[in-house]
């Protein structure tokens, strides 16, 4: 604000108003404040996520952590787009998404590991069976290229990039002559939230397409209620649990498919085991599609 006062007298004097001039309300900074500061503080977790995984190349923990920092990240930066520069955002989002791709067969792998390690313990799989083995051979050639991109420090280079980046959030023009109410994340929230629970009602479950996106859109949402939730209020937070419980359906039905496809892609070598896990991921889809078909029978009849 700015004021100009007339002082005839000299400051011990009476003085009078000539003019004021209001400034922004500053109310309307509180929610992007908030933004700001939840996105620059999950640029230093993932670039510490980052630094664990080069010490820890081989853990597969560590990898599922890095990875799930750039979901987050790139979830609440997706969802800031329509306020976010975009420059800023394309070129954020465009890293993160890289780093994804990069990692993604050895998770893949990971995965697949896990299931092989489950089935051997319920005997399943004979005791004696190589396929452990040659599943951590496979992993071993998928580490390679991951290993590489940890050696190599133009990726923890870009990592700094952005974090320094994120450290100014650049906001668009009219947000920056306007500012942001807390009720506009609401509405943002609210018809995000709308445009994924539109897509769950009818899901295609024997579309893989359809259903990764939709696994990613629930996660998104519930992340985004998680890191905003003192902008958003604990009632979106609450709403986002229900997807969260769907995304997590919807995810163990993408990792059995996964497996089942890498099972059958790993038997095309003359190894008969495979087919074993094949088969009992096979049995895992059909079980869950019946379950989430189930879900969605009863939510129907609930209406």
């Amino acid at each position: 604000a700015a004021m100009a006062i007339d002082l005839p007298c000299g400051l011990s004097g009476r003085g009078r108003v000539k003019w004021f001039v209001a400034g922004p309300d500053p109310v309307a900074w509180d929610a992007p404040a908030v933004a700001e500061g939840e996105v620059a503080q999950m640029a230093v977790e993932l670039k510490d996520l980052f630094a664990q995984l080069r010490e820890r190349p081989d853990d597969p923990v560590a990898l599922r952590a890095f990875r799930v920092g750039l979901r987050r990240l790139r979830s609440l930066l997706e969802f800031l787009a329509p306020w976010q520069a975009k420059k800023q955002n394309r070129r954020s989002v465009r890293l993160m998404k890289e780093l994804q791709e990069a990692t993604g067969s050895l998770r893949g792998l990971d995965i697949l590991c896990e299931c092989v390690d489950g089935l051997v313990e319920s005997d399943e799989l004979a005791a004696g069976s190589l396929l452990p083995m040659a599943c951590a051979k496979e992993r071993a050639l998928a580490r390679e290229g991951v290993a590489e991109l940890l050696r190599k420090e133009r990726a923890a280079r870009r990592l700094d990039e952005l974090e320094a980046d994120l450290a100014t959030f650049e906001w668009k023009g009219r947000v920056l002559e306007a500012g942001l109410s807390a009720s506009d994340f609401k509405t943002h929230f609210d018809q995000e939230l709308a445009k994924v629970d539109e897509a769950l009602f009818g899901l295609d479950l024997s579309d893989q397409d359809a259903v990764f996106r939709a696994r990613r859109d629930a996660k998104e949402v519930h992340f985004v209620s998680e890191r905003l939730a003192e902008v958003l209020g604990d009632e979106r937070a609450q709403a986002s649990e229900y997807m969260d419980s769907i995304q997590t359906e919807l995810g163990a039905l993408s990792d059995a498919r996964v497996n089942e496809r890498l099972a059958k892609d790993l038997s095309k070598s003359p190894r008969s085991d495979l087919g074993v896990v094949a088969r009992d991921q096979s049995e895992v889809v059909s079980a869950i599609l019946s379950g989430l078909q189930r879900l969605e029978q009863d939510g129907r009849a609930s209406e």
